[in-house]
C-alpha cells in the first residue's frame, strides 16, 4: 500500500518550526497546507480546531499521527500567513512546490491503524485485478462562488457516464468501478447504467445543494464525514485510473500517486491547477 504506519511519536523540548492550524474551508483544502509545511519545515506541528469534524480537541489526532516530534508550547508566537499556516521563523510560502515536493510531503502523513485496517479491508473485499476510480463532487460545487467565479461548473451525468462507457470500451479487462461522491443522486444513476461493477463506501451522501459536510447535514456526525472522505481519498490513490471532477479530495489521491493516470471532467480546472501540477502524467485529459 502507498502508506505507511508510525508509532510512538510524541512530544518532546524540541520548539516547532511551524505551526499549522485549519480554516474553515474542508478537510483537503487545509491539507494542502499542512502539504506544503511539511514540505518547507523539519518541525512540523499540526492543530486542527474547526468544529466541522472535530471530536476531539485536535482534529487531526483524531485521523493522523503527529507529524514530528516537536513541542508546540515552546513555539513563539506568530502570525497568519493567510493560508492555514503560522510560524516562528520566515516563511517560504511564496516558493512555488512541485508535485515531487507535495508526494513526498504525503509520506510524512501518517494515518491511525484503524483507518488503515478499513482501507485494508474495503480493498480486499472490493477490489479486482483492475480498478477504475471515479471522484464526483457535486452537491456544494453547485453554490461554490470561488468554484463559479472560475468556470468550475457542475458535471451532468450524461458526460460522466460517457466518459466511463469509453474508459470500459478500451479497457474491458476492467473489474471494479469504485466511486466516491457526495451526491446520492449520483451513486444511484451510477448503480442504474453499471450495475454490480460499482462499489462504495455505505456512508451518507446529499441530495440537493446542502454539503454533506455542512453542519445543517444531520446525516453523520462530524467525524464520520472526515473519516468517510480520508477512506474515499486514499481508496482513489489504490485504483488504476481516476475519472474525476476538480476536487481537493482527488488531488490528494493524485499526491498519493504521482503517476496515476487521470481525466478530469471539467471543462476548467479552475483553482485546483491539475494541468500544472500533472502536465507529464501520461493519459491526462481535461474536459
Amino acid at each position: 500500500m502507498r502508506y505507511i504506519e508510525r508509532s510512538n511519536v510524541s512530544h518532546t523540548q524540541t520548539p516547532c518550526s511551524m505551526v499549522v492550524q485549519d480554516s474553515t474551508a474542508g478537510m483537503f483544502s487545509n491539507m494542502m497546507g499542512v502539504l506544503r509545511a511539511l514540505s518547507e519545515y523539519s518541525h512540523v506541528h499540526v492543530q486542527w480546531t474547526h468544529a466541522m469534524y472535530k471530536r476531539d480537541n485536535n482534529t487531526w489526532t483524531q485521523y493522523f499521527f503527529p507529524v514530528a516530534m516537536c513541542n508546540p508550547a515552546l513555539s513563539p508566537r506568530a502570525p497568519w500567513n493567510g493560508a492555514g499556516v503560522r510560524h516562528p521563523g520566515k516563511s517560504n510560502s511564496s516558493k512555488e512546490l512541485s508535485r515531487q515536493d507535495f508526494h513526498a510531503a504525503t509520506h510524512k502523513v501518517r494515518l491511525l491503524p484503524h483507518l488503515l485496517a478499513k482501507i485494508r479491508h474495503f480493498k480486499h473485499r472490493h477490489f479486482g485485478a483492475h480498478n477504475l476510480g471515479v471522484h464526483i463532487r457535486k452537491t456544494d460545487r453547485m453554490t461554490d462562488q470561488a468554484g463559479i467565479a472560475q468556470k468550475l461548473y457542475v458535471v451532468l451525468f450524461p458526460h460522466i457516464q460517457k466518459t466511463v462507457e469509453q474508459y470500459l470500451e478500451l479497457h474491458p479487462e476492467t473489474t471494479t468501478i469504485f466511486v466516491a461522491t457526495d451526491d446520492e443522486t449520483t451513486m444511484v444513476e451510477l448503480k442504474r447504467v453499471f450495475k454490480d461493477r460499482i462499489v462504495s463506501q455505505h456512508i451518507p451522501r446529499s441530495r440537493g445543494n446542502i454539503s454533506i459536510h455542512d453542519s445543517r447535514n444531520k446525516a453523520s456526525t462530524p467525524y464520520e464525514k472526515g473519516e468517510g472522505a480520508l477512506i474515499d481519498s486514499y481508496l482513489l490513490a489504490e485504483c488504476d485510473h481516476l475519472i474525476l471532477t476538480a476536487s481537493q479530495l482527488n488531488m490528494y489521491a493524485l499526491f498519493l500517486s504521482p503517476n496515476m493516470s487521470f481525466s478530469l471532467l471539467n471543462e476548467k480546472d479552475g483553482y485546483n491547477r491539475y494541468d500544472t501540477w500533472f502536465e507529464r502524467v501520461s493519459n491526462m485529459t481535461i474536459g
